[in-house]
Order: C-alpha cells, then structure tokens, then sequence
C-alpha cells in the first residue's frame, strides 16, 4: 500500500519574502502526479518567532497546500525549530536548572503538566493548540502525538523539541542534548501504530548523546525526519510493513 509523504523544513517565513512566495507558487502549480497524504514540518516556519508569524505562516503558506493537495490540517504535522524559539522571553534561572537536571523525570513531568513555564515556546504550542487537529494525541513545549489513519494504516508521530537546550544556534553544534529516557518512554505510546515517526529538527550530529539516540531511533521507529542544515536528511527503514 502506497503512503505519500511530502517534507517540508525551515520555511523561514516572513512577510513579503519574495523566495517564500516564489517557492509556494512553484509548489501549487507543479504536477506532484500522486495523492500527497502527509506533510510534514521539521522546524523553523519561521524566520523571527512571534505570534502573528505563526498566524501568517498558516494562513499564506500552509493553508494554500492544504487546498492544493486536498487533505485535512489533522494530516499536517509539525515539530519546533530553533527559529521558532523566542529566547528573549527565556528564564535564565529556569534554563539553568533544566540543564543540570536534564534526565530527571519529575522536572520533565513539571513542564510537560505546565507546573513550570518555558515561556520561549508558547507562542508555538499556541500554534499548534489552534490548528485543533483531531489527530493530536498529546501536545505540551517538550513533544506532540499524532495518530493518522492513512489507506487503513495507523501512522503515529512524536514529534519532539530539539531546541529544548538551545543556547547559540549557530554555536550548539554538538552541544545540545535529547533525553533517551524520554524518548523510549513515547515510543511505547505508539505500540499500536504500524509506521512510527520520529520528527525532529536537528540532525543527530549536533547531540552530545548521538550515538545513543541513533540506537533508540534505529531500534524504535520507521522513519526519521530532520531539518536545520537546509539539506535532504533522515532515517528510514525499508521493511516498514515488517
């Protein structure tokens, strides 16, 4: 059975961007000839983060592909980049315990339930609380859950904020951090998903922990999908109906 998948990543939206309009009227009248059943968003729709940005970038970008390729907002699914994080509403205090306690389940299960605000990533989570997708499972600052039912298969997606221990984007190579404990923890939420997706915006490379992430990842799910450093990158597993 034949799943189609179009990617898109760092957008880097603004108003009046001419390379943005040119790139979606390219889209919109090019012959995909295939049924597109997902689009998928790896990070940085935009190119400043603000609330209205977000609002922009779905009414002029994202919404004229979902009328192009006839399919709900429920099948559109987004994860944040670091362009989307707005740093100067960051809590030095806050991101400095975060830090030190980056694998302690119970500061973790604090963001997640809100008892701690991480006020650089509202204005995405509003975002995506307002596309009011029936597919959306969970969705809090650190990961989202979809489940989409695609030619009778249960597609399930975490989608997971990578940006979480960002400090310099241009200076974390290598330096940012994903929490392997976390990230198994979701995979058993998608145990009655036939393909499992994992949505990230930076690649492996730019993680301390990489070697055990591509483990998990590897060993967890079908499909990976990144962004940030503007080229075509991911993991998939060929035998994905095995």
């Amino acid at each position: 059975m034949e799943i189609n998948i179009l990617h898109f990543s760092d957008i880097h939206y603004k108003d009046g961007d001419t390379k943005i309009d040119n790139l979606l009227e390219k889209l919109l009248i090019f012959d995909f000839n295939k049924k597109i059943d997902l689009i998928f968003f790896s990070g940085d729709l935009l190119s400043k983060p603000s609330e209205q940005g977000f609002e922009n970038v779905f009414t002029n970008f994202i919404k004229p592909l979902i009328y192009k390729f006839n399919i709900s907002i429920d099948n559109c699914i987004f994860t944040v980049g670091n362009r989307d994080v707005d740093l100067t509403k960051r809590s030095k205090l806050t991101f400095s315990g975060l830090k030190v306690e980056r694998e302690d389940k119970n500061i973790l299960n604090d963001i997640i339930s809100n008892k701690v605000i991480l006020e650089e990533f509202i204005d995405y989570k509003k975002f995506i609380d307002n596309l009011n997708q029936s597919s959306l499972i969970e969705n809090n600052v650190i990961y989202s859950i979809h489940k989409n039912i695609v030619n009778k298969i249960q597609i399930g997606t975490i989608s997971i904020n990578s940006s979480l221990f960002m400090e310099k984007s241009d200076q974390d190579f290598g330096k940012l951090w994903l929490s392997t404990n976390l990230i198994m923890d979701l995979a058993k939420k998608l145990n009655d998903c036939a393909i499992k997706v994992l949505n990230i915006h930076h690649p492996l490379d730019w993680f301390q922990n990489k070697n055990e992430l591509e483990k998990i990842i590897l060993d967890k799910f079908n499909i990976c999908f990144f962004g940030h450093e503007h080229q075509h990158d991911g993991i998939y597993k060929s035998d994905l109906y095995n």
